[in-house]
């Protein structure tokens, strides 16, 4: 489906084990191809177009039935060339999914769009 991101379960993978699972997540969230990193809120609160995507950490994972949350911390980085400036930003966030026969489905982030003062007009 287009609007879901699919990670597959691995078989034998316990789902209690925070340390495996955080693991496994972190192997995807580094992992282009795996599609994960879609389901992720990888913007800037500052709005700053110009923010580079420095780190992806996983920090915790939980299962709870056919649920699952992924907590995570996100850095970014602006180098402002005009000010000889470089700005560090990090966020902590979560996101959270479900079972879905042999995967677990995420759906895929879309930013807020832009407002423009002139929206209200």
């Amino acid at each position: 489906m287009a609007g879901f991101v699919e990670i597959p379960i691995p078989a034998g993978m316990e789902r209690h084990e925070q340390e495996s699972l955080r693991s496994y997540f972190q192997d995807r969230a580094q992992d282009t191809r795996s599609g994960f990193t879609q389901a992720l809120d990888l913007t800037c609160d500052q709005k700053n177009a110009h923010a580079i995507l420095e780190n992806i950490t996983i920090n915790h994972v939980s299962v709870t039935g056919d649920s699952i949350e992924i907590g995570y911390h996100v850095e970014l980085s602006e180098f402002q060339a005009c000010k000889l400036l470089i700005n560090d930003y990090s966020f902590k966030r979560t996101v959270t999914g479900y079972e879905f026969g042999n995967v677990w489905r995420f759906e895929k982030y879309v930013p807020v769009s832009e407002r423009s003062p002139c929206d209200e007009l």
